[in-house]
């Protein structure tokens, strides 16, 4: 009779640890899922500068400050690239915090972010370390001039200026592009893993320092969230005037791209200098110079080139 019990039990024990085995094995299972199904927000804040020192170098500046949700904290990734007096710097700083606000941490020695939402502008006082370089960044006021996607789950806004600064207490100034994403759902942000996808974003300023932006992305249907387009955005730097257009002609050869704007009396820009700068796998990044061509004249043109190919 013991002998029973003894196996009762025994196989009882067994059937209970297989259980609790399972059920974990389930609860594991549900939070992958979920992890991988559940909208997690997503958050970028870039800014691209290209301007002069004050004995004339050309000085190309580009910051992000990616913020992405995982199941309890955000994961940060800083990143800072610079090209300046012939050398290419690149810097990378990544933690996890409880909140997604951008806070002064590894190459990233000082951040502030002013906004005033009532007249959709901001302003921006920055600076970081970069291999050795420090360098600090004033932009006093940029406004929201393009909204270049808006749905409930995300927002992405474009505004163009100026900025002054130093590198290695020399002064700097130019040009500057600020790029914003606020998403409730980084599937709407970002390309799936896997996914096939290809496209361009160019951003340039001519002489008169007017800006152009040309972004094209064919993206394979089974994408969970970010979509085929293609745009481009005009701002005068005179008039203030802003354009977002939608037809463009875009030849590519190994030495040289043409884009054509019909909807911008058929201006025409040739990119016929390139200068690479690190990238990832299959994608291409750099800076580019070339020519503009308008209704008024011929003037130079520059600025920054990401080919992508997954």
């Amino acid at each position: 009779m013991g002998n029973v019990i003894i196996f009762i039990m025994t196989l009882f024990h067994k059937r209970l640890v297989i259980v609790i085995m399972a059920v974990f094995a389930l609860a594991v299972l549900s939070v992958g899922l979920l992890y991988d199904f559940w909208p997690r927000p997503y958050f970028l804040n870039e800014l691209t500068m290209q301007g002069t020192d004050d004995s004339g170098k050309v000085i190309w500046i580009n910051f992000q400050a990616i913020r992405s949700q995982t199941i309890i904290n955000y994961d940060h990734y800083y990143t800072a690239t610079v090209k300046y007096d012939g050398q290419i710097f690149r810097q990378m700083t990544q933690f996890s915090k409880f909140s997604d606000s951008i806070v002064p941490q590894g190459l990233l020695k000082s951040f502030n972010n002013y906004k005033n939402t009532e007249q959709a502008e901001e302003e921006y006082n920055l600076a970081f370390t970069i291999d050795g370089h420090e360098l600090s960044i004033e932009i006093p006021t940029i406004q929201a001039d393009f909204l270049a996607k808006s749905n409930y789950r995300y927002v992405r806004y474009i505004g163009v200026g100026s900025f002054k600064g130093t590198i290695d207490q020399k002064s700097i100034r130019g040009n500057v592009k600020a790029d914003v994403i606020m998403s409730s759902d980084g599937k709407q942000a970002t390309i799936s893993r896997g996914v096939k996808y290809s496209g361009q974003s160019i951003s340039l300023w001519d002489e008169m320092n007017n800006y152009y932006q040309i972004d094209v992305s064919e993206v394979a249907p089974n994408n969970t969230g970010y979509s085929s387009h293609q745009w481009a955005l005009y701002k005068s730097a005179a008039s203030g005037e802003m354009r977002k257009l939608r037809q463009m002609n875009i030849a590519r050869t190994t030495s040289s791209l043409i884009i054509t704007l019909p909807e911008l009396n058929d201006t025409k820009i040739s990119l016929t200098q390139f200068s690479a700068l690190p990238a990832d796998t299959n994608n291409q990044s750099g800076l580019a110079t070339g020519v503009i061509t308008d209704t008024t004249d011929q003037r130079n043109i520059a600025g920054e080139y990401q080919f992508y190919n997954n």
